[in-house]
């Protein structure tokens, strides 16, 4: 007797399956094994089909044959760990992605800051090369505050453009990590959805199996209880031919008021019979 079952595929989609004297098959039949890498779920525990055979991974419940609420219940915890599962490789592709760009914006910020430093660093030996110049060729105080000036503004703008470069590359990693983030959740939403549609369409198709069996079992019944009613008929009707035979043999009428006659009937036809045989 073949008994329904559920299994994932090596591909990790759901299907139903039939275990028939130990061995799991893709259709009641037992004409098509399940593929070698699928994870069939029993009532003791979910095994892996090897090459081998099939490999034990974790206990089950003992009622998956049984009620269709105990079915339920375990499919839909089925699609809890597939979900879980996909949640467990999301969240680890995302720490990944989350720590490389933590790590690229730590070293945007020490990167800017070095920067900054051989900006002025240049810009101080652009100073002390312009004074020694000013000094080698006697300008006076004037030029060489007017110069001191000249490379202050110069360095704040260098500065300036330096903060509002890294500000931009900042941002740039922030949305790279809000994006991140929201790709993480969709996928995360994507694979509740798609195991609750996966649970759906298991718990529909068993309905539909259902049904369709219901429908198989209520016509059989009415088929044997139409072919019951018919042999009643047929038997009746032979029986019926039997009493009459043996009526219209001995002349006693009186057996056919079993089958409806009439006592009026069965004077009138005993008459004939008398009649008949001159009695």
């Amino acid at each position: 007797m073949a008994v329904k079952t559920y299994y994932y595929d090596p591909s990790g989609a759901l299907g139903v399956g039939y275990i028939i004297d130990g061995l799991t098959y893709t259709d009641s039949a037992g004409q098509s094994r399940v593929p070698v890498g699928s994870r069939v779920i029993t009532n003791d525990g979910m095994y892996e089909l090897a090459a081998s055979g099939g490999v034990k991974l974790d206990p089950g419940p003992a009622t998956l044959a049984g009620t269709p609420a105990a079915r339920e219940s375990y499919v839909t915890a089925m699609g809890d760990a597939k979900v879980r599962a996909a949640r467990a490789a999301l969240d680890s592709a995302y720490r990944q992605n989350v720590s490389a760009l933590s790590e690229k914006k730590s070293g945007l910020k020490a990167s800017y800051a070095e920067a900054k430093d051989s900006a002025a660093a240049e810009n101080e030996r652009e100073r002390a090369a312009f004074h020694e110049y000013a000094a080698a060729r006697g300008l006076n105080s004037g030029t060489a505050g007017q110069a001191q000036l000249a490379f202050g503004t110069s360095l704040l703008r260098n500065l300036t453009d330096l903060d509002r470069r890294y500000r931009t590359d900042e941002s740039a990693l922030d949305r790279e990590l809000f994006k991140l983030k929201a790709e993480y959740d969709g996928a995360v939403a994507q694979a509740a959805a798609k195991a609750k549609l996966e649970e759906l369409e298991t718990l529909y198709k068993e309905w539909l199996e259902q049904a369709s069996a219901a429908r198989e079992d209520k016509r059989q019944k009415d088929s044997l209880r139409r072919s019951e009613g018919e042999a009643a008929i047929k038997s009746e009707e032979a029986a019926y031919k039997r009493a009459l035979e043996a009526a219209d043999y001995s002349g006693d009428y009186r057996q056919l008021a079993r089958f409806g006659w009439t006592a009026e009937q069965i004077k009138k036809a005993e008459e004939r019979w008398n009649r008949k045989y001159g009695l």
